[in-house]
């Protein structure tokens, strides 16, 4: 008896074409979902979330991310792999050389794409945000310009120039001039003062004013007490300095002789 009485053709050509549909799609590239097991910078190494009959091997593959936006995959991040059409590891480091026009390995040519999950919090639905257990860095290429967002302060540098907001502290760091040009500036508190206070216009003081350095003044109004170690008027010690008669009063009453001490 012949073989193809043995074997119908109509039996035997389907499960043929069968077999040799499941090899082609078994040297596919797999797409499938994982979990992030290691992380080395841009790379990750990723276990398969799969239900195989199979122990699928743990495979080492780049995160879908430029060089301009880094995102800090954690180990037990979720997502899925997706394929190349040839090997990717002459443009990851993964790898050396041009790659050849051939399909990779079913598992070769892999790219890590983190995935939205249903049960992470809405934090503001309409706003970009940025969120890792370290906070968020933003620099220049050569570092001269950065903010840095962490758990302990929120730092803003520009070369030699720093402002720190950390531990209900505001703290500003610069090398030469800050300036400020609003209308109106409130000061809600007690002012410290360690250096030289040029005030070209009216300063007014509404509560104690101790002033341990040189004090200057075309015009000066004091409303109330006043201590001084040493006062100059006109240039001349207070203790001896004159006015003419009838230039001063004591009380309402204008003094018509002379004041002040022996000059």
């Amino acid at each position: 008896m012949s073989a193809s009485t043995k074997k119908p053709l109509q039996r035997s050509l389907p499960v043929l074409l069968s077999g040799a549909i499941n090899d082609g799609q078994q040297l596919q590239c797999q797409e499938w979902p994982c979990t992030v097991v290691d992380v080395d910078g841009a790379i990750v190494t990723v276990a398969f979330e799969v239900s195989s009959e199979f122990t699928l091997p743990q495979v080492t593959c780049p995160i879908a991310e430029s060089r301009y936006v880094r995102i800090p995959v954690q180990e037990g991040d979720q997502g899925m792999v997706m394929a190349a059409s040839t090997r990717l590891g002459g443009v990851t480091g993964l790898g050396s050389g041009l790659a050849p026009l051939a399909n990779p390995s079913n598992l070769g040519g892999l790219v890590f794409v983190p995935l939205g999950n249903k049960a992470w919090p809405t934090i503001d639905a309409n706003a970009v945000v940025l969120q890792a257990p370290n906070g968020a860095k933003i620099l220049t290429d050569d570092g001269a310009s950065e903010i840095i967002v962490d758990t302990g302060q929120v730092q803003v540098t520009q070369g030699s120039t720093t402002v720190t907001v950390s531990g209900g502290d505001v703290t500003i760091s610069a090398p030469n001039n800050v300036t400020i040009t609003v209308p109106l500036t409130t000061i809600n508190g007690d002012l410290s003062v360690n250096g030289d206070t040029d005030v070209s216009g009216t300063l007014s003081v509404g509560g104690s004013a101790y002033i341990t350095g040189t004090m200057q003044a075309a015009s000066a109004e004091i409303a109330g007490n006043c201590s001084v170690g040493t006062l100059t008027v006109g240039g001349n010690d207070f203790s001896s300095h004159e006015h003419t008669p009838g230039s001063y009063h004591v009380g309402s009453n204008a003094v018509t002789g002379a004041s002040g001490g022996v000059v």
